[in-house]
Protein backbone atom coordinates (compact mmCIF):
# COMPACT_ATOMS: atom_id res chain seq x y z
CA UNK A 1 0.00 0.00 0.00
CA UNK A 2 3.06 2.70 0.76
CA UNK A 3 4.35 1.46 -2.67
CA UNK A 4 1.63 2.27 -4.23
CA UNK A 5 1.06 5.64 -2.46
CA UNK A 6 4.46 6.95 -3.01
CA UNK A 7 3.77 5.74 -7.18
CA UNK A 8 0.59 7.79 -7.03
CA UNK A 9 2.37 10.77 -5.20
CA UNK A 10 4.90 10.69 -7.79
CA UNK A 11 2.70 10.84 -10.96
CA UNK A 12 0.45 13.45 -9.49
CA UNK A 13 3.72 15.44 -8.70
CA UNK A 14 4.72 14.84 -12.34
CA UNK A 15 1.78 16.03 -13.58
CA UNK A 16 1.99 19.37 -11.66
CA UNK A 17 5.10 19.95 -13.27
CA UNK A 18 4.37 18.70 -16.21
CA UNK A 19 2.15 22.14 -16.54
CA UNK A 20 4.65 24.05 -15.52
CA UNK A 21 7.13 22.64 -18.22
CA UNK A 22 4.17 22.98 -20.75
CA UNK A 23 3.85 26.45 -20.01
CA UNK A 24 7.22 27.42 -19.84
CA UNK A 25 7.39 26.27 -23.49
CA UNK A 26 4.57 27.68 -24.71
CA UNK A 27 5.96 31.14 -23.57
CA UNK A 28 8.94 30.74 -25.11
CA UNK A 29 7.47 29.82 -28.41
CA UNK A 30 5.57 32.73 -28.03
CA UNK A 31 8.79 34.82 -27.54
CA UNK A 32 10.86 33.06 -30.29
CA UNK A 33 7.60 33.83 -33.07
CA UNK A 34 7.56 37.70 -31.65
CA UNK A 35 11.24 37.93 -32.34
CA UNK A 36 10.71 35.78 -35.90
CA UNK A 37 8.21 38.70 -36.57
CA UNK A 38 10.42 41.83 -35.97
CA UNK A 39 12.34 40.42 -38.04
CA UNK A 40 9.82 39.81 -40.41
CA UNK A 41 8.79 43.16 -40.70
CA UNK A 42 12.14 45.03 -40.56
CA UNK A 43 13.04 42.72 -43.63
CA UNK A 44 9.74 43.69 -44.95
CA UNK A 45 10.88 47.49 -44.77
CA UNK A 46 14.17 47.04 -46.18
CA UNK A 47 12.69 45.39 -49.15
CA UNK A 48 10.38 48.62 -49.50
CA UNK A 49 12.87 50.91 -49.37
CA UNK A 50 14.83 49.08 -51.67
CA UNK A 51 12.11 49.09 -54.31
CA UNK A 52 11.86 52.57 -53.41
CA UNK A 53 15.39 52.69 -54.41
CA UNK A 54 15.11 51.24 -57.83
CA UNK A 55 12.07 52.90 -58.71
CA UNK A 56 13.58 56.33 -57.73
CA UNK A 57 17.15 55.80 -59.45
CA UNK A 58 16.80 57.80 -62.34
CA UNK A 59 16.25 61.14 -60.21
CA UNK A 60 19.37 60.62 -58.30
CA UNK A 61 22.87 61.96 -58.98
CA UNK A 62 24.92 59.60 -60.03
CA UNK A 63 28.95 59.38 -58.97
CA UNK A 64 31.24 58.13 -60.89
CA UNK A 65 34.00 56.59 -58.99
CA UNK A 66 35.99 54.43 -61.39
CA UNK A 67 35.56 52.83 -64.62
CA UNK A 68 38.10 50.88 -66.47
CA UNK A 69 38.07 47.66 -68.38
CA UNK A 70 38.04 45.61 -65.31
CA UNK A 71 34.32 47.07 -64.08
CA UNK A 72 32.75 50.23 -62.37
CA UNK A 73 31.61 51.58 -59.55
CA UNK A 74 28.41 54.14 -58.92
CA UNK A 75 27.37 56.15 -56.33
CA UNK A 76 23.97 57.24 -56.39
CA UNK A 77 23.14 60.54 -54.26
CA UNK A 78 19.55 61.98 -53.27
CA UNK A 79 19.67 65.11 -51.23
CA UNK A 80 23.05 64.85 -50.09
CA UNK A 81 22.34 61.34 -49.11
CA UNK A 82 24.03 57.81 -50.59
CA UNK A 83 21.81 55.62 -51.40
CA UNK A 84 23.02 53.00 -53.56
CA UNK A 85 26.42 52.08 -54.42
CA UNK A 86 26.79 49.74 -57.18
CA UNK A 87 30.26 47.33 -58.62
CA UNK A 88 30.62 45.67 -61.39
CA UNK A 89 34.23 44.13 -61.62
CA UNK A 90 35.30 40.91 -63.82
CA UNK A 91 38.38 39.31 -63.41
CA UNK A 92 39.53 35.30 -64.01
CA UNK A 93 36.50 34.53 -65.52
CA UNK A 94 34.14 35.65 -63.11
CA UNK A 95 31.84 38.74 -63.24
CA UNK A 96 31.57 40.37 -59.49
CA UNK A 97 28.06 42.51 -59.07
CA UNK A 98 27.64 43.96 -55.80
CA UNK A 99 25.02 46.66 -54.79
CA UNK A 100 25.07 48.41 -51.22
CA UNK A 101 21.71 49.89 -50.45
CA UNK A 102 21.70 53.08 -47.59
CA UNK A 103 18.90 54.39 -45.97
CA UNK A 104 19.11 57.72 -43.54
CA UNK A 105 23.22 57.14 -43.42
CA UNK A 106 23.00 53.18 -42.64
CA UNK A 107 23.97 50.39 -44.84
CA UNK A 108 20.73 48.40 -44.68
CA UNK A 109 20.99 45.81 -47.82
CA UNK A 110 23.66 44.04 -49.76
CA UNK A 111 23.32 41.65 -52.39
CA UNK A 112 26.41 40.38 -54.36
CA UNK A 113 26.25 37.89 -57.40
CA UNK A 114 29.24 36.26 -59.03
CA UNK A 115 28.46 34.64 -62.30
CA UNK A 116 30.96 32.35 -64.37
CA UNK A 117 31.59 34.27 -68.17
CA UNK A 118 32.17 31.45 -69.79
CA UNK A 119 29.19 29.40 -68.60
CA UNK A 120 26.96 31.65 -67.27
CA UNK A 121 26.19 29.81 -64.35
CA UNK A 122 25.53 32.12 -60.93
CA UNK A 123 28.86 30.50 -58.98
CA UNK A 124 27.82 33.29 -55.64
CA UNK A 125 24.59 34.95 -54.43
CA UNK A 126 24.21 36.34 -51.22
CA UNK A 127 22.20 38.53 -49.92
CA UNK A 128 22.36 40.67 -46.82
CA UNK A 129 19.30 42.75 -44.43
CA UNK A 130 20.89 45.22 -41.90
CA UNK A 131 19.71 46.92 -39.14
CA UNK A 132 20.94 49.31 -37.13
CA UNK A 133 24.29 48.85 -38.53
CA UNK A 134 23.27 44.83 -37.32
CA UNK A 135 23.78 42.02 -39.66
CA UNK A 136 19.70 40.28 -39.02
CA UNK A 137 19.52 38.30 -42.26
CA UNK A 138 22.24 36.84 -44.39
CA UNK A 139 21.14 34.04 -47.35
CA UNK A 140 23.70 32.29 -48.88
CA UNK A 141 23.16 30.28 -51.97
CA UNK A 142 19.18 30.54 -50.82
CA UNK A 143 19.95 29.18 -47.77
CA UNK A 144 19.59 31.24 -44.55
CA UNK A 145 23.14 31.33 -42.54
CA UNK A 146 22.92 30.54 -39.01
CA UNK A 147 22.58 33.96 -36.85
CA UNK A 148 24.90 32.64 -34.08
CA UNK A 149 27.58 31.52 -36.01
CA UNK A 150 30.50 32.60 -36.10
CA UNK A 151 30.84 33.44 -40.01
CA UNK A 152 27.19 35.25 -39.40
CA UNK A 153 29.05 37.31 -36.68
CA UNK A 154 32.29 37.93 -38.22
CA UNK A 155 30.41 38.89 -41.46
CA UNK A 156 28.45 41.29 -39.30
CA UNK A 157 30.86 43.02 -38.20
CA UNK A 158 33.08 43.14 -41.83
CA UNK A 159 29.46 44.25 -43.38
CA UNK A 160 29.50 47.52 -40.58
CA UNK A 161 33.10 48.52 -41.34
CA UNK A 162 32.45 48.12 -45.15
CA UNK A 163 29.32 50.50 -45.04
CA UNK A 164 31.19 53.03 -42.92
CA UNK A 165 33.83 53.12 -45.54
CA UNK A 166 32.01 53.54 -48.51
CA UNK A 167 30.06 55.95 -46.11
CA UNK A 168 33.12 57.77 -45.97
CA UNK A 169 34.74 57.67 -49.37
CA UNK A 170 31.60 59.58 -50.51
CA UNK A 171 31.59 62.27 -48.18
Amino acid sequence: VKIIYICNTFKLLKLKYMKYYFLIFIISFALTQSVFAQTDKKIIDIEKAIQDIKNNIISFQEIEKYNDNSGHKYYFVKDKQLQLVTLDFQNDNITKKVEWYFFNGKLIYSEQIWTDTKTKNIIDSERFYLSNNKLISWTKENQAVENNSREFQDTNTQLALYGDKLLSDFK
